[in-house]
C-alpha cells in the first residue's frame, strides 16, 4: 500500500468513471477498475465493490 495521494468515496459508479474519464483525459492518469463481491440481495442478485485507480504522471519524469 502506498501513502501518497488520498481516497474518494463515490456513489453511483457511473459518477466515478466519469471522473476517472476527465482525469484520463485531463492529466494523462493511468486508469485500473477492480470490482470485489461483497454480498448478495435477497432475491439472490449479487452485490459488487468496485474500485477505481487513477494514477497521475509522475513530475520528476
Amino acid at each position: 500500500e502506498r501513502r501518497e495521494g488520498f481516497d474518494l468515496y463515490v456513489n453511483p459508479a457511473s459518477l466515478a468513471r466519469r471522473m476517472a474519464s476527465m482525469l484520463k483525459s485531463w492529466f494523462r492518469a493511468e486508469i485500473k477498475e477492480s470490482a470485489k463481491l461483497v454480498g448478495q440481495t435477497r432475491d439472490g442478485r449479487k452485490k459488487f465493490r468496485f474500485s477505481i485507480l487513477a494514477r497521475l504522471p509522475s513530475e520528476r519524469g
